[in-house]
């Protein structure tokens, strides 16, 4: 048997169903395409969140186009993010049209490979029949479908969206081989779009079994069929899945060593991971037929005795043997459960990772379960027409209408979950609601309100955290986050207490522990032992440009301006997208007088972070230095509309209103300042007294 695709509609349905169905092939794959801008036209409201903060946003190889971290796993991916960087900088846009472009591939891929191998002889005749139309509906609700979102709208997760991709398209490429006259092209396009996929995510390295039992389920009658034919094309894909398996271990390994070093491993040993995963699989399943409680981060708690999780443990196990029974009948279903445990495999079995449960994981997998229930209602539909004798015509729109309305439904779902993506608050209030028990919830939300201003919420929120985890490495980052805020409230020894406790949690492996002290230290005026502690952070981490602006710091306060000038450039160059490192180089320039480059700094400052006072307040310092009154004073008033009780910008723009010879308005705005209980210097008042003086003078003049 030569396993080519049988063209099932055209030879069991009559000429009207036939065109039906050309038609509908026809225009499959731009439904799917239509489908999925729909559902995730909204994501481009997302920002980046979570692991984006890590892997993209302060990554200095992002901003590199052709530099690959020597150690990467996923190199391609990492790539993209280049090259997306190159497009927008930090602008999200980009970044989501990626995504979802490769979302919406990867749909019509599946589609193409459900409906070639639904025609397939060794499928019943019924489903041969129904094919394009069972490919499109799976297709289209895999497209659709919740779950799909932290694949899709979490930009980081475009690990798994991109190697699912290749994963399809190895597949695809596979099926077109056979029967084709170019057989060895398909084939080697599979092989490359294999290495392409372990390029993308080491999960691809489970691609090569799955292609075998393809093969052998679908293709070749017998063992030896398959290897005689086909040996070559097998040996290709397990070669490049065993190189690929040798450099994640060597990747992993060094990993896993510097998360001792830093005191960041988590002990969690393989049987304890394997009891969990039972759990977490069912959830997988019902999130796939019943998407509620969607989380990004569930903080999923790990069972250590087989009786925590019989029940769901034996649920899974008779999976499994169904899943290997039909197997070992050469059914299709059989190929169909295998989709789904083997992709799962190295995610949700024994191999331990700190993390039990994340929805991107089942992206391909879900494949599988759609296809499955799409089947299953299908033949319930035609079971239950062929009991009441409901005509073909009224069968087939009453099919229609189920489809319609199930991607309808999930496909707002969808956009519903996509507005979680919006903010990081939005998406760790949705986290702390629906796992409480998390305490990196409650640490990032943390964060985010810190960041907002909100110093008291911040510590509240970092209590609970630590009151649900207090144990490294958790605690570690809690107790620098809470240390940050007790800094910026003048708490300093309360910090300093805090940041101790995280150095010792972490063996001192930490860099952002000495640069934190460094900073306590910095408020205290204890600027040697602040230097000190910055250079140790530098050392543990010469990438952390947070350090670097901070030590710049203490040289400008030292009026080390050179010195400090190299470390601010330093931290611009490990981040170009940060305000802060603009603004103190504006600084310096300032001290120098060169008041051109001082305001091209300030500038640069406010581009990436328009609420930067004190950005904006040097910036009207130096304008108004540089006789550019007008610019002066709408920098003072910015400030005043965002801060109504800065005394400083009252008091400088009352300066520029009296430079400027505006009487009134100098006057008003001094007055306004000594209300919120600011006080000229004797100096100060002269100065504002001898141009008012003039400025008096020259409007008597004839």
């Amino acid at each position: 048997m030569s396993g080519a695709t049988i063209e099932a509609e055209g030879q069991t349905a009559g000429p009207r169903e036939a065109a039906s169905h050309g038609r509908l092939a026809a225009w499959a794959p731009w439904l799917i395409v239509a489908a999925a801008v729909a559902c995730y036209a909204n994501s481009f409201e997302g920002t980046f969140v979570f692991d984006d903060e890590n892997v993209i946003v302060i990554n200095p190889t992002v901003r590199q186009l052709w530099s690959i971290p020597q150690r990467s796993n996923r190199p391609l991916t990492e790539w993209t993010f280049g090259v997306n960087y190159a497009i927008s900088g930090l602008q999200t846009w980009s970044w989501h049209l990626v995504n979802l472009l490769i979302h919406a591939a990867a749909g019509m891929t599946l589609y193409g490979i459900v409906r070639r191998t639904l025609q397939r002889a060794t499928v019943p005749a019924d489903i041969r029949t129904a094919a394009t139309g069972l490919a499109l509906t799976t297709a289209l609700v895999w497209t659709v479908h919740p779950l799909q979102t932290q694949a899709v709208t979490y930009i980081v997760q475009r690990m798994e969206s991109l190697m699912g991709l290749f994963y399809l398209l190895t597949l695809y490429c596979f099926i077109r081989s056979d029967g084709s006259s170019r057989t060895r092209r398909w084939l080697l396009l599979s092989v490359v779009c294999c290495f392409l996929g372990m390029q993308s995510k080491p999960v691809m390295i489970t691609a090569p079994f799955v292609m075998l039992l393809y093969d052998r389920i679908f293709v070749a009658t017998t063992w030896k069929e398959l290897l005689r034919r086909r040996w070559g094309y097998h040996l290709a894909l397990w070669a490049v899945s065993v190189t690929t398996v040798a450099w994640s271990a060597r990747y992993a390994t060094a990993a896993i060593s510097k998360g001792v070093e830093s005191g960041a491993a988590e002990r969690i040993t393989s049987t304890s991971y394997l009891f969990t995963q039972a759990e977490v699989l069912l959830w997988y399943l019902r999130l796939s037929v019943w998407p509620a409680g969607q989380c990004i981060d569930y903080g999923w708690p790990f069972r250590e005795r087989l009786s925590e999780v019989l029940l769901p443990g034996l649920v899974i196990v008779a999976l499994l043997l169904a899943t290997l029974w039909c197997l070992l009948r050469r059914s299709p279903w059989g190929f169909v459960g295998a989709w789904f445990f083997v992709i799962l495999a190295p995610t949700s079995s024994f191999v331990a990772i700190r993390d039990a449960a994340f929805e991107h994981r089942m992206y391909l997998p879900l494949a599988s379960v759609v296809l499955a229930v799409v089947v299953g209602g299908y033949r319930l539909i035609v079971w239950g027409s062929g009991r009441q004798q409901v005509a073909y015509g009224t069968r087939r729109t009453l099919q229609w209408a189920a489809v319609s309305l199930v991607v309808l439904l999930l496909g707002t779902v969808t956009i519903l979950r996509n507005g979680v993506y919006a903010s990081d608050r939005l998406l760790w209030e949705d986290v702390i609601a629906k796992a409480p028990q998390n305490p990196r919830g409650y640490n990032n939300l943390g964060r985010v309100y810190e960041l907002a201003g909100n110093a008291e919420q911040a510590l509240v929120l970092y209590e609970e955290a630590l009151a649900r985890n207090p144990h490294p490495p958790m605690s570690v980052f809690v107790y620098h986050n809470r240390a940050r805020v007790l800094i910026e409230l003048g708490r300093i020894e309360e910090a300093l207490a805090d940041i101790e406790t995280a150095i010792e949690e972490s063996d001192g492996k930490l860099s952002i522990s000495y640069m934190l002290r460094g900073i306590g230290y910095r408020r205290q005026g204890r600027l040697d032992e602040a230097m000190s502690e910055f250079d140790r952070s530098i050392e543990l981490n010469p990438d952390f440009a947070d350090t670097w602006n901070n030590r710049g710091l203490v040289r400008l306060m030292q009026n080390d301006l050179d010195a400090a000038e190299a470390d601010f450039d330093r931290a611009i160059e490990l981040r170009p997208d940060l305000a802060e490192p603009y603004a103190n180089r504006g600084v310096v320039h300032r001290r120098r007088n060169q008041l051109g480059k001082a305001i091209a700094d300030y500038t640069r400052a406010l581009k990436r972070d328009p609420r930067h006072l004190d950005a904006r307040y040097n910036r009207g310092l130096a304008l108004a230095a540089a006789g550019r009154a007008g610019d002066a004073l709408a920098d003072f008033t910015a400030i005043l509309k965002q801060d109504p009780g800065n005394t400083d910008a009252w008091r400088e723009r009352a300066f520029t209103y009296a430079g400027a010879g505006d009487v009134r308005r100098c006057l008003a705005d001094l007055q306004r300042y000594e209300e919120l209980g600011g006080r000229l210097s004797p100096e100060a008042a002269a100065a504002v007294k001898q141009m008012v003086s003039r400025a008096a003078a020259a409007n008597r003049r004839p």
